[in-house]
């Protein structure tokens, strides 16, 4: 008997068990089969009633306000962002999405640099246009002169002493190709032709002011950075001939065009021996700007300066005294109107 009650009391909970008992998706009522629940906020559903967000897997009762379907996918709140400028939603990570300052903007409202790709926000200051192409202000380089912008590494800019200067505002000494900028008065002229400093000592010097059967005159040397300028004296005699000159002598009609500086604006003194040749006359001027109105004058200004020679023979008894008036004129020095 007692067996016979134990059998019905099994019979009778595993009929419960197979008719009441097992659980049932709150979505669908459809019976869930075992380990195939799925718990949400504490109630239970079938797979067939569940949507999942493409990005971390979370599972959402089907048609939930918290998903958002993105480019046929959908993704809850916590896996999405967006724009800041247009509100668009878009997939956390998208490569459609930049961060700028903080915030997220899409692709369809940034602008990108064309040269390092980094991305500013539509209409930003931070971006400078050149030919139809947008560049960051660290991926542009001005020129010093002009103050036009340029692609940094553009063939059109060239480095001169670590600054910058573009193509217009260069030039080319026509003798070595060595690249100067313009107005900044490292080229000279002569004949027609522009010359940096060395290249015009070679092409123009020496120029000779005098010439007689007893000396030489020339130019030999000019260094247009100081304004330092060198005159030579060749004997052509058996004697000793002594130069004098002083520096005030220097005229342009009665101006002084040289004047002392740090005490002292010439030799006062040279003694050129029998056929040899010596400087007889150094100077520099006053200041850069002073020097250089004057030498660029017009071709009817000349420069005269004085030099007195005294010739005599090797007993020092006959003294000759001869004075020479050497004329300058702009062009000698690499300036022409």
């Amino acid at each position: 008997m007692k067996n016979r009650l134990l059998t019905i009391i099994i019979l009778t909970v595993c009929a419960l068990s197979l008719c009441g008992c097992a659980k049932k998706c709150a979505n669908c009522g459809n019976e869930i089969e075992e380990d195939k629940e799925v718990v949400i906020e504490n109630s239970t559903y079938c797979e067939n009633c569940i949507e999942r967000c493409a990005s971390c897997s979370t599972p959402f009762v089907i048609d939930s306000d918290e998903l958002q379907e993105i480019e046929g996918k959908k993704y809850c709140k916590d896996c999405t962002i967006n724009c800041a400028a247009c509100g668009e939603p878009y997939a956390k990570g998208s490569d459609k999405v930049y961060k700028i300052d903080d915030n997220y903007y899409c692709v369809n409202c940034v602008d990108r640099c064309e040269s390092c790709d980094t991305a500013f926000t539509k209409g930003s200051d931070e971006l400078q246009e050149i030919d139809g192409k947008k560049y960051c202000k660290n991926c542009i380089a001005y020129c010093a002169s002009c103050n036009s912008v340029f692609v940094k590494g553009s063939e059109e800019l060239h480095a001169i002493g670590g600054i910058l200067y573009c193509d217009n505002c260069v030039e080319y000494c026509d003798s070595c190709n060595s690249i100067h900028p313009k107005n900044n008065k490292a080229l000279l002229k002569y004949e027609g032709k522009k010359y940096c400093s060395e290249c015009f000592k070679k092409a123009a010097y020496p120029i000779v002011l005098t010439d007689s059967d007893i000396v030489t005159i020339s130019i030999t040397d000019y260094e247009n950075a100081t304004g330092t300028f060198t005159v030579s004296m060749t004997n052509k005699t058996d004697y000793h001939i002594s130069v004098f000159q002083d520096g005030d002598t220097v005229l342009d009609g009665q101006k002084q065009c040289l004047s002392d500086t740090d005490g002292w604006s010439s030799f006062a003194y040279a003694d050129v021996l029998p056929n040899d040749t010596r400087i007889v006359f150094s100077t520099f001027r006053e200041s850069t700007d002073k020097y250089e109105n004057i030498l660029k004058m017009s071709d009817n200004h000349t420069f005269a300066f004085m030099m007195t020679a005294y010739i005599d023979d090797e007993n020092f008894d006959d003294f000759k005294d001869i004075t020479f008036k050497v004329q300058l004129t702009p062009d000698m020095f690499g300036y022409s109107q």
